[in-house]
């Protein structure tokens, strides 16, 4: 009788743990336009911003937020350059500023990318961010940026790996 008792108090502890997991997951919009898609959090809206050497630029905030964006995604023609190339020709990095970076080359829904993980000290509180730049194809890169307060980083954290985790270049 104990043993039956134990296997139900497991079998418990393991369907509350399952459905509270399951219940913890953000519900997702999702973007399709300019030959991409992806999935963003319900609580985030787009917003207006530009960039004149965009083909094309699409930005969200959390509703309420201070910071704008917290996340935008931009396509660029690569101009026949590497990865690499376009990267530093175009560089991501506030000017002007203390920043700290990590770069590593990753692999996004099977296309090459480069990921920068920085902290930025502007004139208020310190910004930490993800930077993404991802290719079709060697013809087009996408820059998919996420940042935020550094305080409140985790939050824009998930929507970032949300974003990237559902990132399809049609």
């Amino acid at each position: 009788m104990k043993r039956l008792a134990t296997l139900f108090t497991i079998t418990l502890v393991i369907l509350l743990s399952i459905a509270s997991v399951v219940g913890c997951q953000q519900e997702a919009g999702i973007y399709t336009g300019h030959g991409v898609s992806f999935d963003y959090p319900t609580d985030w809206v787009e917003v207006e911003t530009s960039d004149p050497e965009a083909l094309w630029i699409v930005a969200f905030q959390e509703r309420g937020s201070g910071i704008e964006p917290g996340v935008t995604v931009l396509a660029y023609h690569m101009e026949g350059m590497t990865l690499r190339e376009f990267e530093q020709a175009h560089p991501w990095a506030f000017t002007n500023v203390n920043y700290t970076t990590s770069i590593v080359d990753v692999t996004i829904n099977g296309r090459d990318a480069i990921r920068y993980s920085w902290t930025a000290e502007l004139d208020g509180p310190p910004l930490k961010g993800d930077t993404i730049y991802i290719t079709k194809d060697y013809e087009v890169v996408y820059y998919v940026e996420c940042y935020s307060l550094t305080s409140e980083y985790s939050t824009s954290e998930d929507a970032f790996n949300m974003l990237l985790n559902s990132f399809k270049i049609k």
